[in-house]
């Protein structure tokens, strides 16, 4: 059955796997709601990418100031180390601003390890894309999330505890 009437495959933002749409009744009346469900006449309306929108927010763009500075840290290259420092502190600054508690704990660990390493040129790609995807998690998910975001704010942070202490 399956073979016979293939599904579309979706991605987007809250589902990846096989459209779900078993039945498409023509006798529906009722609000059509999805994207690909509007009329000819509703394309006037401009759609919102959210996701997209999020990316513009100012945490999310310091964030991503911080991983373009962070990828090109070297040993002895204290500029480099000077900008990510200062990037860094702009990315507390938003999240004190925010008063976001994880957020704040999360990038104050990453800077301890920055702070650290890059000097002895001991920084770890691992370390560092880690570090900055949970940073860009804790950004991303709502401040509703409170346990989930603390426990990956408490998790980078025994992770890089861990790290420093090797």
């Amino acid at each position: 059955m399956v073979i016979e009437t293939p599904r579309p495959f979706v991605d987007c933002a809250v589902y990846i796997g096989p459209c779900r749409r078993r039945k498409n009744p023509a006798d529906y009346h009722g609000a059509m709601r999805r994207a690909g469900d509007r009329s000819r006449d509703d394309e006037s309306t401009p759609t919102v990418d959210h996701d997209e929108e999020a990316q513009k927010s100012p945490i999310r763009v310091a964030l991503a100031d911080v991983r373009v500075l962070s990828a090109s840290i070297r040993a002895n290259d204290a500029a480099t180390l000077n900008a990510v420092m200062a990037a860094l502190a702009n990315a507390k600054q938003i999240a004190t601003e925010c008063k976001d508690h994880a957020l704040i704990s999360a990038l104050a660990a990453y800077e301890a390890y920055v702070s650290v390493s890059a000097p002895q040129g001991q920084t770890e790609a691992t370390v560092v894309n880690t570090a900055l995807g949970a940073l860009e998690q804790l950004a991303t998910l709502p401040v509703g999330f409170t346990e989930a975001r603390e426990s990956v704010a408490i998790a980078l942070g025994k992770a890089i505890q861990r790290k420093l202490a090797a």
